[in-house]
Order: C-alpha cells, then structure tokens, then sequence
C-alpha cells in the first residue's frame, strides 16, 4: 500500500501533465475559441465530464472490492494496453501515456514543419 500511495501520486501527475498539454495544444490551434474547443475535447462523443461521471457505477463483478490495491492497478493497466491496442484509448497505463505523449509531440513537430512550408511557400509567391 505504501508502494501504491507513491506510485500513484506520480502517475497521476504525469497524466494531468500530459492531457494539459493535449489540450493547450488544441487550445493553441482552434486559435483559443471555446466553441471550437468543447467540439474536440470529448470522449465517446460526450464530454469529459458526462463520460466521467454521467451514469458511472464500479463494475463490482469485473474489479471486486476483495482483490488488492496492487491487483486492482494491475488489472486496471492491463485492461487499458488491452483497450489502447484497440484503438480507443485508455488513461492509467503510465506506457500507454507515454506512448500518447510522443504520439502527439511528433504529430504537434509534424504540424509545425508544415506550417513552416507553407507560409515559405506563400512568401514566394509575393
């Protein structure tokens, strides 16, 4: 549990970190309209906050209450490589955050060379 207690804060912080940055960047692209924004932060089509706790109840029969701490981050992590293998996405698995994470740095580096070309190649053109 001691364990738990440390490891958790950090992954915790980690994940914030890096879906701050998610949605700073997307913030940064939609040129800071909220409209825009509420339109590409969802998930599932719902809102963070619908998703998260519209309906929520704890799959007592998957994840009981009898297993250990240390089991349930386990299953917990497993299930989310499971559902980020199959493309849906999942935020407890600190690999799979990490892999998010530099997923969207070299997409955001892609973008900005693009950009890059693209306004040389209108400088050129006047």
């Amino acid at each position: 549990m001691i364990a738990l207690s440390e490891e958790l804060p950090k992954q915790d912080a980690f994940f914030t970190a890096t879906v701050a940055k998610i949605v700073d960047t997307l913030r940064n692209l939609l040129n800071n309209d909220p409209a825009k924004l509420v339109q590409h932060v969802l998930v599932n089509e719902q809102s963070v906050d619908d998703y998260i706790l519209g309906g929520w109840k704890w799959n007592s029969g998957r994840y009981g209450v009898q297993r250990s701490l240390r089991e349930m981050v386990d299953v917990l992590n497993k299930v989310c490589a499971y559902i980020t293998a199959a493309g849906k996405g999942c935020s407890f698995a600190p690999k799979e955050m990490a892999s998010i994470d530099n997923v969207m740095k070299a997409k955001l580096n892609n973008y900005n060379l693009v950009k890059g070309s693209l306004v040389q190649m209108q400088r050129k053109k006047t």
